[in-house]
């Protein structure tokens, strides 16, 4: 009988540090996606004193960012361009410096990328520039760290549209 009781207990000990082991598992593999986690978070200039404004795109996490879909709004609506926007709203596109993200583009930590960087070439189109940066474009991004955590981030604090870009 002695025999028996001991089996029992060295199945519950045997249980117990399997389920504790399982539990560090789980806490080690957390923390893992926190160290190589990414979080991209917007620039929004529209101080027309800088003679630069635009939407920019910043990694602050201390991982890697892949970028799954970059998409632009004007009013809501799904653009398909920037530059096709900037034309639309009377702006010369000439002076938008700003870069295209597509998918698989990268951004390594405390990288920033400005999606539109305009120039304004007076006081009247700075202001018209930052009027349209500050009430009328929003940008959404669809990106992944590479622990595989995915996650979509709006440029507007109100949150963007649920609509996606086909094309990107």
């Amino acid at each position: 009988m002695k025999g028996v009781r001991l089996d029992w207990i060295a199945l519950v000990v045997a249980i117990v540090a399997a389920v504790f082991s399982g539990l560090q598992w789980l806490e080690t593999r957390e923390l893992r996606q926190l160290t190589f986690g990414a979080a991209l978070s917007f620039e929004i200039n529209t101080l027309a004193g800088k003679h630069r404004l635009g939407i920019g795109v910043r990694n602050a996490g201390p991982g890697v960012a892949r970028i799954q879909t970059v998409t632009f709004y004007l009013d809501g609506k799904l653009a398909d361009d920037m530059v096709d926007t900037l034309e639309t709203a009377g702006f010369d596109t000439d002076r938008d410096e700003g870069i295209e993200l597509d998918r698989g583009d990268f951004l390594a930590p405390n990288e920033i990328v400005w999606l539109i960087d305009y120039r304004p070439k007076s006081r009247e189109d700075g202001q018209r520039a930052s009027a349209l940066i500050e009430n009328r474009v929003q940008v959404a991004i669809d990106y992944c760290a590479t622990t595989g955590a995915c996650t979509r981030i709006c440029s507007d604090s109100a949150g963007c549209p649920v609509q996606q870009s086909p094309r990107r």
